[in-house]
């Protein structure tokens, strides 16, 4: 894999699917196989197969599986909220840059 966070959607994919193996077999006391995290997150076993390909899955699939490693804190970082600024706050509401359309009089027609 390339040392750069510009991949293409593939290997992104793959990526991922990496590290999610990985984190499956890092577990302590002891690794988790594939069946019992596709059993804890209520996912078929071909579903985690191919997360941990890299071939694709459901975003359904993914969080399942990530809930089910408990990894779910991780989602945070994946979509953080959006930033707010207290100067958002002081500069008040935007004004508007379209005006409304005008309705026709009955009589001009």
């Amino acid at each position: 894999m390339k040392n750069s966070t510009r991949y293409t959607t593939e290997e992104w994919l793959k990526v991922i699917g990496e590290n999610m193996k990985a984190r499956r077999l890092s577990i302590k006391p002891r690794s988790l196989t594939q069946e019992e995290v596709a059993d804890t997150a209520q996912v078929s076993r071909n579903a985690l197969i191919r997360l941990e390909e890299g071939s694709g899955c459901s975003l359904s699939t993914f969080v399942s599986v990530l809930r089910a490693l408990n990894d779910e804190d991780k989602l945070h970082v994946l979509v953080p909220a959006p930033e707010f600024s207290p100067l958002d706050l002081l500069e008040g509401p935007k004004t508007r840059k379209r005006a409304t359309r005008r309705k026709a009089n009955k009589s001009e027609s």
